[in-house]
């Protein structure tokens, strides 16, 4: 044991191995045992690289990294103190490295280094410390310096035990070496390398069989280990091929983007071939992946599913622009082909007269096609819209800010605009006269395509007059459509344009197919009478046409007046009012027309005639035996010339007082515009039907009775000169008295109120026939002058009194 005073208070003492606190026992030279109030604790001592030892002293913990690794050099930092001096420099301020360079370029501050400078150390470490600390770590450092001098002597006065022994060790060491040189020679390890050599070559010999086979199944263990250690590489073809199948895309992006983490830039033969296998294969699916974004129509959601993992697969372009310009080329093609699958069944429908004929009834090709394309946009255009916005704004790219061409915007502004343009233009041409096809085909340069774009059979529109308010309505839903999406304006411009002439052709179409149905209300005259008291006898021809008429402006009230969302009024236009007036002046002369081949076409078509070019409709026979009867009678019952002028200025009285201001009233009651001028022109022209058929009436009633007045009074040779004495009236004055009443009795039958109009001008007639045949005779005598007299005055009473009071 070996101590050392340190201080009143503190005695450092050297023993064997102890830890922990005990009690110090005190005894005195003679043997006695004192006592003692404090108590020692027990420290392993850490012996350093510097520190002295007189043991062995395992260094081997010294040559470890912080890792665990041996065979590596400690950081020469532990092999000197840290602080020196004593002093800790707490201040996070440093001296500046440069500065340090300036100062002492060759100098260092490190304590192991040749070129050590003290000044450069103290700015290193201490700048911040005061010139008081400074000395007193000097004094610190003087006292260690003193300690390490005292060091060796009290080292070897502490283990001289230890060192003799050691010694002693060396020195039977050298005579052991020396002994065995004289016996063995001067090289001690030649016969014991021999032997091992030997051993060696015999272990060999004996194990070569048991270490080759040793060395195959180390390396089939190490080759099975290298397969179950990447088991995910080798196994990655199959299960791409398995997740293809089953429709695991998610699963197959993933492995694959691992697989290219690990092994894409691999230098190990086999797993570059693995991996050229799969990447064959993920081009494979990147080409499924790409002809199914191809397959339209399609899901929005199921486009972008596709296009994102196009993205995740790193496929060259941009998979989300060719999914938008898919779209477009889908969508425009479409149109073409459906015009096309519409006009070759057009032309085959053509090859057979029959069957156009029994297909009057159906649906014309064209209503087909506006049908089909206009539910064509209206589904898929919001699927090319909705895209293209996601690709703008950038919800199909995996990774975010990924930048988008800017001229990709103006290309899809085209595309937009062509298709908006290319619906517009099928439509026109399909719809309406080659008069409006120009307002679209501009934009697609289509226009000097001339009769190309023109549908077979075009020219026989009344076909489609009928069908353009359900064509109608299929645009408007197709335009609503397109308003939902917020399109810019430009585009639904055009088809609100076409929204525009489609009504304004309609409205016309409408109107002169009324036309048409008026001028054929001819056919459905049966000619029979009905009472009314204000107006007398009237068909049902008036009531007719007015019923006509009113569903006609029924009809353009509900599909075409009617304006929708962001469409401008029909009647804004000047010339829109315009040509609702002639059309409705079409519609109401085409009556006066009706009217007059009613009352002076003595050849006229019966019904039963009429039937044979129209449409065959398969009947039963009991129904077509009575269908044919009713025919024949209505035949039949076509009444006379007379007869027919009279209904005829009844129908003419009944629509001029009742039923054109009944429709002037409904004109204005649908919103029209003022409609006085054509009322005028109408009633003039009724006026002027009334007017000539009142002539043809009057003289078709008066040449017989005033003809037959002459004749009938010289009957019988008579003569005024030999006159005999009268006993009544004459013969011819009864004859044209009841004549008189039989005009008038068949007037009152039809229509009352023309009575006095046909008996006035028809009694004057008569009269003046009479005083001409008067004034003709040269002389009466007494008994001719009574005759004449009496008959006068019975004319005058019964003709002029009676008859025309009655009427």
């Amino acid at each position: 044991m070996y101590s050392e005073w340190k201080s009143s208070s503190k005695i450092v003492t050297r023993t064997r191995v102890c830890t922990g606190r005990g009690e110090v026992v005190v005894t005195t030279r003679s043997g006695g045992v004192g006592t003692c109030t404090v108590n020692f604790r027990g420290i392993l001592e850490v012996i350093g690289p510097t520190v002295e030892s007189a043991i062995w002293v395992d260094e081997s913990h010294m040559f470890s990294d912080v890792f665990g690794r041996k065979g590596h050099p400690a950081s020469p930092a532990q092999l000197h103190p840290e602080d020196p001096l004593g002093i800790s420099d707490e201040s996070v301020k440093r001296f500046p490295e440069e500065e340090l360079r300036q100062l002492f370029p060759e100098g260092s501050g490190n304590l192991l280094s040749e070129n050590f400078n003290p000044a450069c150390y103290l700015l290193e470490n201490y700048n911040s410390t005061s010139f008081s600390d400074l000395k007193a770590g000097l004094q610190s450092l003087k006292r260690k310096v003193g300690q390490l001098q005292e060091g060796p002597s009290s080292f070897l006065k502490s283990n001289v035990n230890s060192i003799v022994v050691c010694l002693d060790v060396l020195h039977e060491l050298q005579k052991a070496m020396e002994k065995d040189k004289q016996e063995m020679g001067s090289d001690l390890t030649e016969k014991l390398y021999e032997a091992v050599t030997r051993s060696k070559n015999e272990a060999e010999n004996i194990f070569e069989s048991i270490l080759a086979r040793k060395d195959q199944a180390d390396s089939t263990r190490n080759a099975l280990g290298i397969l179950q250690k990447f088991r995910f590489l080798f196994n990655l073809p199959v299960t791409i091929e398995k997740n293809i199948q089953k429709g695991d895309y998610d699963i197959v992006i993933n492995d694959y983007n691992r697989a290219k983490s690990l092994f894409q830039d691999t230098e190990v033969a086999v797993f570059r071939r693995v991996f050229n296998d799969v990447e064959q294969r993920v081009q494979r699916f990147r080409n499924s992946l790409m002809d199914s974004l191809k397959q339209l129509p399609m899901p929005v959601d199921e486009q972008k599913r596709l296009i994102r993992y196009l993205i995740s697969l790193e496929v060259p372009g941009s998979p989300a622009w060719d999914a938008v310009r898919y779209n477009y080329s889908w969508l425009y093609n479409s149109v073409i082909n459906c015009k096309q699958k519409h006009i070759a069944s057009l032309a085959t429908d053509s090859e057979d007269e029959q069957l156009v004929k029994s297909q009057d009834e159906s649906q014309p090709k064209q209503v087909l096609f506006v049908e089909e394309v206009t539910k064509l946009f209206k589904e898929h255009l919001c699927d090319f819209w909705k895209l293209s916005q996601a690709y703008f704004a950038g919800d199909l790219f995996v990774s975010e800010n990924v930048p988008v061409n800017p001229k990709d915007e103006k290309d899809f502004k085209d595309m937009l605009g062509r298709l908006v343009a290319k619906l517009c233009w099928e439509v026109r041409v399909a719809l309406l006269p080659p008069s409006h096809h120009s307002l679209a085909g501009v934009t697609l340069g289509e226009e000097s395509e001339g009769f190309k774009s023109i549908w077979p059979g075009h020219t026989q529109g009344e076909r489609l007059g009928p069908w353009l308010p359900q064509c109608l309505r299929c645009i408007r839903k197709c335009y609503l459509s397109l308003l939902k999406l917020e399109i810019p304006e430009e585009y639904t411009a055009l088809v609100q344009q076409l929204i525009f002439d489609l009504r304004v052709h309609s409205m016309s179409c409408l109107f002169g197919q009324a036309a048409e149905d008026v001028r054929n209300l001819l056919k459905s005259e049966v000619w029979r009478l009905e009472q009314d008291d204000r107006c007398g006898g009237t068909t049902q021809l008036p009531l007719m046409f007015e019923n006509r008429v009113i569903e006609t402006l029924q009809l353009v009230r509900e599909n075409i007046l009617v304006s929708g969302p962001k469409e401008m009024e029909v009647f804004e236009q000047i010339n829109v009012q315009g040509a609702i007036k002639q059309l409705a002046q079409g519609v109401l002369l085409a009556f006066v027309e009706t009217l007059e081949k009613c009352a002076l076409s003595p050849d006229r078509l019966s019904p039963m005639i009429d039937s044979i070019g129209s449409p065959v409709e398969i009947t039963p026979p009991g129904q077509r035996a009575r269908n044919w009867k009713q025919k024949r009678e209505d035949s039949l019952t076509t009444p006379p010339l007379e007869k027919r002028l009279l209904i005829v200025l009844s129908n003419c009285s009944f629509t001029s007082r009742v039923a054109i201001p009944r429709l002037q009233e409904s004109f204005k009651r649908h919103g029209y515009p003022d409609m006085s001028p054509v009322i005028k022109i109408v009633q003039s022209r009724l006026m002027e039907l009334d007017n000539k058929l009142f002539l043809k009436l009057l003289e078709a009633k008066c040449d017989p009775i005033v003809g037959a007045i002459e004749p009938s009074m010289y009957a019988g040779a008579f003569d005024w000169k030999r006159c005999p004495e009268p006993i009544g009236v004459s013969p011819y004055i009864k004859e044209v008295l009841m004549n008189l009443i039989e005009v008038h009795a068949e007037v009152y039958t039809v229509s009352p109120p023309l009575v006095g109009r046909i008996m006035t001008p028809l009694v004057q007639f008569v009269a003046e026939e009479v005083a001409r045949i008067y004034e003709c005779t040269d002389k009466f005598t007494k008994y001719g002058n009574m005759q004449v007299s009496v008959s006068l005055l019975l004319l005058n009473r019964e003709a002029l009194h009676s008859v025309i009071h009655f009427a």
